[in-house]
């Protein structure tokens, strides 16, 4: 076992690793079968995502599942005290209600990149810059997990900043549109804050995302 692994990590490090045996043995799977398989596999996973149980399965697979991730975080900075509250409310439904659309075209779907998932459950600010810039240190965020398809990289290096750039700004753009909270423009984005943060494997997530996991 790693001795560089941090404390939490090393704990649950036996079931981590036969969960990556899974993924993997399931990757190689996924390279055999045939379209009819692939179609009664699929339709197999979305019947078992209904289930109450479907959650507890997939948080201990997702954080050892991929080799990166990317964290999404949403809070607001310089509002009045009685405001805050419900502008964060509404920024972080807000923000939550495209996260569909980034793991899909024309945001990460356009990428090479294969397996992206979205962590079905919320998580706290998980970066410190981003706790100290928030008002009052409060905040949203969520964590994507993917990897990278070798074979259409073009290079050795995978830059996500185009497409996060764009998301940031679409958000953005919605939250003016609608004059969220009676936010004008110059106020949306002087309030409101997006911010992405890449891990380059499980080893890199922070304690915060391995807690509801593994208590």
């Amino acid at each position: 076992m790693p001795s560089i692994l941090p404390e939490k990590l090393r704990a649950v490090w036996p079931k981590m690793r036969q969960a990556v045996a899974l993924v993997e043995r399931r990757q190689r799977n996924e390279k055999s079968e045939s379209e009819e398989q692939r179609k009664k596999r699929a339709q197999s996973a979305e019947e078992m995502a209904k289930s109450p149980t479907a959650t507890l399965i997939a948080e201990p697979n997702f954080v050892v599942a991929h080799s990166k991730y990317l964290g999404i975080e949403a809070f607001v900075k310089g509002l009045e005290p009685h405001r805050h509250a419900r502008v964060l409310q509404s920024w972080q439904d807000l923000v939550e209600s495209k996260l569909h659309k980034i793991i899909d075209v024309p945001y990460l779907g356009m990428l090479p990149l294969r397996h992206i998932r979205l962590m079905p459950k919320k998580q706290p600010l998980l970066g410190h810059e981003s706790q100290k810039d928030a008002q009052n240190g409060q905040g949203q965020s969520w964590l994507i997990g993917y990897d990278v398809d070798r074979e259409r990289l073009q290079g050795n290096m995978l830059d996500l900043t185009a497409t996060v750039d764009a998301f940031r700004d679409e958000c953005m753009r919605t939250a003016s549109w609608q004059e969220m909270e009676g936010m004008d423009e110059e106020e949306v984005w002087w309030h409101l804050k997006i911010k992405f943060i890449p891990f380059g494997s499980c080893k890199e997530l922070p304690d915060a995302v391995l807690a509801p996991v593994w208590p």
